[in-house]
């Protein structure tokens, strides 16, 4: 068994959350690393100052908004009318900066991007491209009868395995705080010093974490069958664990796979030397490699192994694969960190999957394209 993106299990049954943002800032600075080395033609917040100064820019830029949040005209007088006035708050930013750490290749450019335009009193790209990342759309009855089909590039006709959607925030919701224990009751003074110790962690993204106990807070719900531990197996397990993640994580840091690991003897630790959720948020050879020898010949990789990556936010490929097969499976690497976080995506791929595999139905993409190449391998 493969355990990626780790949880310290008592914290998180627990539902205090306490052993989640220890590495959570520390991205933001090598996300500020990687735009120096990149130069100002790839980063707009590029400074010859250095990593540091980028850093403290990025981190200004957002803390004024505290004091001057920044409005933006809509454009339905003179573009295309998608656009509605906003006002770029703090806690946009903030918010939007924690989903940007969970897939910092995919999202931090476009975010320091956004970011420079608003140090410029500039936040129309900000804007469009947080109320587009807002909207939630679903069918209705009538979209979803054989008649009236809904209008998505992602529907498959002949497919039955594409289905209404909840929120990805409520289903989270709904799954975590059915989990966890002890959040009835808790008095707001309570509440301030849970923020506090957060707090000591990340000083920047305490503040939406906390969120996701404040939803808890009075849930009833629980399982017919729940399983309240022991989290561990102090005799060994029938075969090892491998406990997989990335260097920082935004909110399952490294350290709770190695914590972990101590509670299931002869498991291993592999880490990925990359920035995101899970070791999915970078490309890494290294990392297959080391899964396909766990699954295949159960072999698990020398304590203290750290993968390197093959792709960096900013500064695109910096390893290339080496023959045809290595450039395949880097391939369809990238597109998962590029992808992995993203709703549509996932609904494609596993629409795609769901066809091939149940139905045989012809896939709404070509079977020799990555998303194809994830499926076959799949099967």
């Amino acid at each position: 068994m493969i355990l990626d993106g780790v949880v310290d299990t008592p914290d998180y049954m627990a539902g205090t959350r306490l052993q989640s943002l220890h590495d959570t800032d520390s991205i933001v600075d090598r996300q500020a690393k990687n735009c120096f080395l990149a130069g100002p033609s790839r980063c707009p917040l590029y400074d010859v100052g250095g990593a540091e100064k980028i850093a403290e820019s990025f981190r200004n830029i957002i803390v004024n908004l505290k004091r001057h949040p920044l409005s933006v005209p809509g454009d339905s007088d003179g573009g295309a009318g998608t656009l509605a006035p906003d006002i770029i708050t703090y806690s946009d930013v903030i918010g939007a900066t924690l989903n940007a750490l969970y897939a910092p290749i995919q999202s931090f450019p476009p975010l320091m991007s956004d970011l420079a335009g608003i140090a410029r009193g500039n936040g129309t790209a900000f804007a469009a491209r947080n109320q587009k990342n807002s909207r939630q759309s679903f069918p209705s009855a009538e979209e979803t009868t054989s008649d009236h089909q809904p209008p998505s590039k992602f529907k498959n006709d002949n497919s039955a395995c594409l289905t209404q959607r909840l929120s990805p925030g409520d289903t989270g919701t709904a799954i975590m705080c059915t989990d966890v224990n002890g959040t009835s009751g808790m008095s707001q003074a309570d509440f301030k010093n849970y923020i506090a110790q957060l707090e000591t962690q990340s000083a920047f993204f305490s503040g939406p974490f906390a969120q996701v106990r404040m939803k808890c807070i009075g849930w009833q719900l629980r399982p017919t069958w729940r399983f309240n531990g022991p989290f561990a197996a102090p005799g060994g397990t029938n075969f090892p664990l491998l406990f997989v993640g990335a260097t920082r994580d935004p909110v399952t840091p490294i350290a709770n796979a190695h914590t972990l690991a101590t509670r299931f003897p002869n498991s291993a630790v592999l880490a990925v030397d990359t920035d995101g959720h899970s070791s999915l948020s970078g490309p890494s050879l290294c990392m297959a490699r080391h899964i396909r020898a766990y699954f295949q010949k159960g072999e698990l990789p020398t304590p203290g192994t750290v993968c390197e990556v093959n792709e960096k936010s900013f500064l695109g490929v910096v390893k290339e694969a080496e023959g045809t097969e290595e450039r395949k499976l880097l391939d369809v690497l990238r597109w998962t960190s590029w992808h992995w976080n993203n709703d549509e995506s996932l609904v494609l791929l596993l629409s795609t999957c769901c066809d091939l595999l149940t139905h045989h139905h012809p896939p709404p993409i070509h079977p020799q394209s990555s998303l194809g190449t994830i499926c076959i391998r799949l099967a």
